[in-house]
């Protein structure tokens, strides 16, 4: 299969990708930032994906979402309100395919970048996992 995008030939194999797509869970990780509720880093991300990475693009994708509240009553780089309607707007865009095949995971409490990133590998059943 060989298309032009920009004037540039890109070829590529269909069963290459049909195997990277059955293979290949592609995991994000996204907790309270300061650019909250604004999705646009995920819908850049992906967008990306669909754009530049032949075999990629279609694979599944699971977002998980570190919980807001802390265990040592620390304070986050976002409002929780901020925080609760950038959460429903990933749903939302999930729901609407925007996201592709899709699962968003939301944790309970902060759990930090490496117990978020944990508790998403017990979910995946792909042979390999692209963390972003």
């Amino acid at each position: 299969l060989c298309i032009m995008a920009d004037g540039v030939p890109s070829c590529r194999s269909a069963s290459i990708e049909a195997r990277a797509t059955a293979r290949v869970t592609i995991l994000v990780t996204t907790s309270p930032i300061p650019s909250h509720p604004s999705p646009i880093l995920l819908r850049t991300l992906f967008a990306s994906f669909r754009d530049h990475l032949d075999g990629l693009g279609d694979c599944r994708r699971v977002i998980v979402c570190d919980g807001y509240m802390r265990d040592d009553g620390g304070s986050q780089l976002c409002s929780q309100e901020s925080y609760e309607d950038y959460l429903r707007q990933i749903e939302q865009l999930q729901q609407t395919g925007e996201f592709g095949d899709c699962h968003v995971l939301r944790l309970d409490s902060c759990h930090g970048y490496g117990l978020t990133l944990a508790a998403a590998l017990e979910h995946m059943a792909t042979e390999f996992v692209l963390v972003v």
